[in-house]
């Protein structure tokens, strides 16, 4: 699944973390948006935090967030 959406990142996360934590979704690629997050009041490091709850494993490729599933 790729996600660039313009800052709302850690709304659909945390949304969706029931059916990523069930691993449906094996793999991400996320574009970030710090400005936008910043000025919500978010920040990338709690979007990342709640990606790595739901049980995936992160890697940087291209400039991009990339993460796997890992259980």
């Amino acid at each position: 699944m790729k996600m660039d959406i313009e800052g709302a990142e850690y709304d659909a996360l945390t949304g969706a973390q029931e059916v990523l934590k069930r691993g449906i979704i094996r793999h991400m690629t996320i574009e970030e948006h710090d400005s936008i997050l910043e000025r919500r009041g978010l920040s990338w490091s709690r979007t990342h935090e709640v990606i790595l709850e739901c049980g995936y494993r992160s890697t940087d490729k291209d400039g991009g967030k990339v993460y796997s599933f890992a259980g």
